[in-house]
């Protein structure tokens, strides 16, 4: 898998942002509150992954949990007013910043070890995101283990692939950014349809199909939001989107073809309670994550 698959694939699996006219970025304030989320596949048995805590209507801290029950790590928020302006996780010595104009949010800023190692700008167009542009910075990329999986359904093993294609894009790449990717959002209604990304003479297309029930993530950031491939894993970055994802199309460069299929099953209110994920050349594996409310 080369470097731009790895960006793009995960991201483009999970990369729900929409914005509205009458909410500001940065705000999430559900009225259906996760408490917790665990996971389980075809291999594993079902765990708590994650934990929320919740200060009134924000977000205080997620916890994350590793199979053994132990603590893995905690993004801590931080909020001027109601918008989120940083996460940290201290743990790792790393923190993500969320820079706004007006109602919408304008750069995202990764920083590992007060390094800054990612950075993404967007760009709106009729209060619809409709271009993103990331850049990488190798200086302190170099072996580190960013593979923190949570919303996205994505195998642990898949996940490890991942970790190890990072590791070898930073390689050698002493100061200089290691590469720009720009996307490109199409949507329908409140929904993304299509996403286009490039890196130099790569690409990759992905086409998403959504349900018409309510997503519990719309609104939400995490650390990795816009600015690692993460982002793809995590199924965090900024999801505000107003329902969920159940099928993802995705063509490249290099004339691959990849299907994903979520299906789901729902609460009395339509907010999903257990998502099962398959890929199409791998039939007879699932990834399931639940979600407590």
């Amino acid at each position: 898998m080369n470097k731009f698959k790895t960006f793009t694939l995960l991201l483009g699996v999970l990369l729900l942002a929409s914005t509205t006219s009458c909410k500001k970025d940065g705000v999430y304030t559900p009225s259906k509150k996760i408490q917790r989320v665990y996971i389980s596949s075809t291999y594993t048995n079902k765990y708590l992954r994650q934990s929320w805590d919740w200060d009134g209507k924000l977000i205080k801290d997620i916890k994350y949990y590793n199979s053994n029950g132990s603590l893995n790590w905690t993004a801590d928020y931080s909020y001027e007013g109601q918008r989120v302006v940083r996460i940290d996780d201290y743990l790792n010595s790393e923190y993500t910043t969320f820079d706004y104009n007006g109602k919408h949010l304008k750069t995202v800023n990764y920083y590992y070890r007060n390094n800054l190692d990612a950075s993404s700008d967007l760009t709106f167009k009729n209060n619809k995101l409709e271009n993103i542009m990331t850049t990488y910075y190798g200086t302190k990329g170099v072996g580190r283990n960013l593979m923190k999986t949570s919303f996205l359904p994505l195998p642990e093993d898949v996940c490890e692939i991942m970790d190890i294609c990072l590791a070898k894009v930073f390689e050698n790449n002493e100061s200089k950014s290691v590469g720009v990717i720009n996307w490109k959002l199409t949507w329908d209604g409140n929904n993304i349809s299509k996403i286009d990304a490039s890196l130099g003479s790569e690409w990759i297309g992905i086409s998403l199909q959504y349900d018409n029930k309510n997503c519990p993530l719309n609104g939400f950031y995490d650390l990795y939001s816009f600015v690692d491939d993460e982002i793809i894993l995590d199924g965090g970055m900024m999801s505000y989107s107003k329902n969920n994802i159940t099928k993802a199309v995705i063509n490249d460069s290099d004339g691959d073809n990849t299907i994903l299929t979520f299906t789901y099953q729902y609460d009395n209110n339509n907010y999903p309670i257990m998502r099962i994920q398959q890929l199409s050349d791998d039939g007879d594996y699932k990834y399931i994550t639940y979600y407590e409310y």
